[in-house]
């Protein structure tokens, strides 16, 4: 049924599993991996291209990001897995995928299925296409071309015997 003219449309929201699971975990522990994953995956998502957030505004929210991921308190394989992540989120969307491995490891006993889930989804989305490493080396000036991609081959058709 559609939405009454005057309704508002529905609010998506990045990483909904991170923040339900934050929201209803007790303080301390569980909930601050959750927040600091969420906030460090939000961080992560942007330096997507078509999220059109320029490199210098990234970096700027990646020193806040650090700032406040000092204050809480954090196992220390997750404090560096975050921290390296957040670093990861002023350059190239490779390298924020990279960085997000670590974290996905750090951070997998302290999260849920669905929260898991939805940072699997994010490192799919930050790894390189074959196209996007073409424009990059375009854009660096490289002489040295990718691979070209050909379509699938098919097998010979079988010839009838005579």
């Amino acid at each position: 049924m559609p939405n009454p003219p005057y309704a508002v449309e529905p609010t998506t929201f990045r990483f909904a599993g991170l923040a339900f699971l934050a929201g209803r975990s007790a303080l301390g522990g569980q909930r601050e991996v959750a927040l600091a994953t969420y906030l460090a995956a939000r961080l992560a998502h942007d330096t997507q291209p078509d999220r059109g957030i320029s490199r210098a505004a990234r970096a700027e929210r990646a020193a806040h990001a650090k700032n406040w991921l000092s204050t809480l308190v954090l196992p220390p394989n997750v404090r560096t897995a975050l921290a390296r992540l957040v670093d990861a989120s002023t350059g190239e969307p490779a390298d924020a995928g990279s960085a997000l491995a670590d974290v996905m490891h750090a951070v997998e006993s302290f999260l849920d299925a669905k929260a898991r889930t939805e940072l699997e989804h994010l490192a799919a989305a930050l790894q390189p296409t074959p196209v996007a490493i073409a424009e990059h080396l375009a854009d660096a000036g490289s002489a040295v071309a990718p691979p070209a991609l050909s379509a699938p081959t098919q097998p010979p058709a079988a010839q009838p015997a005579t």
